[in-house]
């Protein structure tokens, strides 16, 4: 068995970063992280830090790749949550031997080198959940 141990963050899809950036900022009372560029994603990213959990904002570079795909069919709002777990390669093989699906096979890194995977949201009600290793 393994233990998913928190909420490490919240991403939220919106079609314009800074925008999104300056509603956070008055919502939160605090300021967004530097802008990173994924381009392995072809999104760009940046963090509100609230306690021991974060909200990131998530916006296409272009006008393709999944963020755009996302905005198309479901408009700006949460596009995932993601939980901390110790070791990442157990809890991906017991969740695919209790019949969850992954989006994609192998690991991928996230904005802060860490190791993630994204459970598919057709075996997950409907919701994209992010795994990454602490």
């Amino acid at each position: 068995m393994f233990n998913i141990h928190a909420v490490d963050h919240i991403g939220i899809a919106t079609e314009n970063l800074e925008t999104a950036i300056e509603t956070f900022s008055k919502i939160l009372g605090t300021k967004a992280t530097e802008i990173v560029r994924l381009l392995d994603y072809n999104i760009k990213t940046s963090f509100f830090s609230m306690g021991n959990t974060k909200i990131e904002l998530i916006a296409p570079l272009e006008r393709n790749g999944p963020i755009i795909d996302f905005l198309a069919k479901r408009g700006k709002g949460i596009h995932h949550l993601c939980f901390k777990v110790d070791n990442i390669q157990k809890v991906t093989t017991s969740l695919k031997s209790n019949g969850f699906r992954l989006t994609n096979e192998s690991l991928s890194i996230d904005a802060h080198g860490r190791k993630i995977i994204f459970l598919h949201p057709s075996t997950s009600e409907g919701v994209l959940i992010e795994l990454v290793e602490e």
